[in-house]
């Protein structure tokens, strides 16, 4: 079916084909899978990405052929594709980083795409390789400061300070940046905005805990809020901290 001249069925028996793929089965489909990600339909191209991550993280041998075909997958017009390959690479990097270096120039260069949720993908990519390829530090902490410095959209602001707060923790306008902005993270009256906030302190304070002062009396007004899930994070961040 990964052969027939009807998407639906391509895109099925793709799906299928990731359910069931394990590592013996994996080396037996790149040549299924270049097709896929050639392919003129871009939902199959994207069903491609999905399922080249799949072989990837079940076998490193058949991952060596398929990174090479992902990474040129950042080159497509589609974003849907883009977001796909951004994804799958985003996922392979974090067990096999080596296979991935290639791509850092292309993720650098999304990280100017008009699209958010792209530019998240290639940070989130990027950030995974920063241990592996240690000079893309110097590279990328200046590139956040200027995402920062622009944004205004909140999915991608917070991002860049989770980013910030896991990796750039010697950097520090960007760490300034980050520390103001978890306050107002805090205060803000949507719960889901506040739940970031927390999330983004308690990478924070792992490496700078004198932080913690700042945001004291914040955390303890916040236990007595009905939501469960912001009393929870709250009380991980207290319990790291004592």
């Amino acid at each position: 079916m990964l052969k027939s001249k009807n998407i639906y069925e391509i895109y099925a028996a793709t799906g299928l084909a990731a359910a069931v793929c394990n590592r013996e089965i994996a080396i037996h489909m790149e040549e299924d899978v270049e097709r896929l990600l050639k392919h003129s339909k871009s939902c199959v191209r994207k069903g491609g990405c999905a399922l080249a991550r799949k072989l990837t993280l079940s076998s490193l041998e058949a991952g060596k052929k398929l990174s090479g075909l992902l990474i040129q997958s950042l080159k497509d017009n589609d974003i849907t594709v883009l977001i796909s390959a951004s994804g799958a690479i985003l996922d392979c990097a974090l067990v096999y980083p080596h296979l991935f270096v290639n791509a850092i120039p292309i993720l650098f260069g999304l990280l100017d795409h008009k699209n958010n949720w792209l530019i998240i993908k290639a940070l989130q990519a990027l950030c995974a390789l920063l241990d592996f390829e240690k000079r893309l530090y110097t590279k990328l902490a200046p590139k956040l400061l200027q995402l920062l410095n622009k944004t205004d959209v909140i999915s991608l602001e917070s991002e860049i300070h989770k980013q910030v707060a896991m990796h750039f923790s010697n950097v520090g306008e960007l760490i300034e940046k980050t520390k103001d902005k978890v306050m107002n993270y805090l205060e803000s009256s949507d719960p889901n905005i506040r739940y970031m906030g927390l999330i983004i302190l308690r990478h924070l304070l792992k490496a700078h805990r004198s932080f913690l002062i700042l945001y004291k009396d914040k955390l303890l007004q916040m236990l007595s809020f009905n939501d469960k899930t912001i009393k929870l994070r709250v009380l991980e961040i207290l319990s790291d901290s004592v």
